[in-house]
């Protein structure tokens, strides 16, 4: 009767396009855990709800091997067996922090690195709480290689592992909450100024997944579901993942590759049906339609006026469209294959 949570894991491209949903955990809190947060650090990572961070990263590893993966995760994510895990070839870690370690330079390690010299400042482009808009937010970047001591409770083989800390702060913020500042750690190899940029820049992929959530619950609505069993409900979710990660796919690949063919996206029959609903006809094209074009024609079903000052559909306009386009392909499928039936 309390829910369920979930945990997901997505991989996005280098330039900030989703790909795919790697890794998902369900499950719910048990209610004899009420109340014992006090004995937290008495428990192994494993026993601990926090050890989903690295589940996650284990699986997602994985799954992707033979690729270079760089973990990009939220605050909820400054544990310190993530980092005192034993490394991994091809996967780095990128983490917000929410907690001041203690380095063998200093008691406080955001206080060192807010005192340090400004290496650079650079303009962030923002999403609003919509997501359809960005904001141009000016930031200082401070950053140096620090040695992250092991915390006294540990029973870590290591002593002490070395990580960069990436201060990204508009200026005159003394509030995380009233502004950007971000509290960045990560095993990256840092070059030079350069190479905390791209790192800045791949931190705000970690967007997408709230934008994920946002389809989830916002456009398939699953928080709305009556289901009695849980086991119903883990498995609904799955579902309505998968096609709250297509809402995704179509959004933001039709704006990566514009030029592809909708069927990396779309079925056969989906884009039949979508250009017979646009264009009032039953003689189809040979080549099928583009990405972007097919994306522009769902977001018409789903509202969106195709301005030129409006910009590519978003994500809303996208899934309500594509509602509609469902309901069109179940109908055109009916009708191909009675056409079938009737031929034989």
């Amino acid at each position: 009767g309390k829910g369920l949570l979930l945990h997901t894991s997505m991989v996005a491209s280098t330039t900030g396009t989703p790909l795919a949903l790697l890794y998902q955990q369900i499950w719910a809190r048990k209610d004899s855990e009420k109340g014992k947060t006090k004995d937290r650090q008495k428990k192994l990572i494993e026993e601990k709800e926090s050890y989903k961070w690295i589940k996650g990263i284990e699986e997602s590893n994985k799954i992707l091997s033979a690729t270079t993966k760089v973990h990009i995760a939220d605050r909820e994510a400054d544990i310190y067996e993530l980092f005192f895990m034993p490394p991994e070839a091809n996967a780095e870690l990128l983490i917000r922090a929410c907690r001041s370690r203690r380095t063998t330079a200093s008691a406080s390690l955001w206080e060192e690195i807010s005192n340090l010299p400004l290496a650079a400042s650079i303009v962030l482009q923002i999403p609003n709480e919509t997501g359809h808009k960005k904001e141009s937010k000016t930031v200082e970047v401070r950053y140096q290689k620090i040695e992250l001591l092991r915390p006294k409770h540990s029973k870590s083989s290591y002593e002490s592992v070395w990580l960069t800390a990436i201060e990204v702060r508009e200026p005159e913020i003394e509030d995380e909450e009233r502004g950007i500042w971000w509290k960045l750690l990560t095993t990256l190899e840092v070059k030079d100024v350069e190479d905390v940029k791209l790192y800045i820049l791949w931190y705000t992929y970690r967007w997408l997944i709230e934008r994920f959530h946002y389809v989830l619950k916002s456009g398939c609505k699953i928080e709305a579901l009556q289901l009695k069993q849980a086991e119903s409900l883990k498995k609904a979710v799955v579902m309505y993942s998968l096609a709250g990660f297509k809402i995704m796919q179509l959004t933001y690949q039709s704006r990566e590759t514009p030029q592809v063919s909708c069927e990396v996206v779309l079925s056969k029959n989906e884009w039949e049906a979508l250009y017979i609903r646009i264009h009032k006809t039953g003689t189809l094209p040979t080549i099928p339609p583009t990405l972007e074009q097919a994306a522009k024609w769902i977001g018409r079903l789903g509202g969106h006026l195709g301005r030129k000052s409006d910009g590519p559909p978003g994500l809303k306009t996208i899934w309500r469209g594509y509602q509609r386009l469902r309901d069109f392909t179940d109908l055109y499928v009916l009708i191909k294959n009675e056409k079938n039936l009737g031929n034989d």
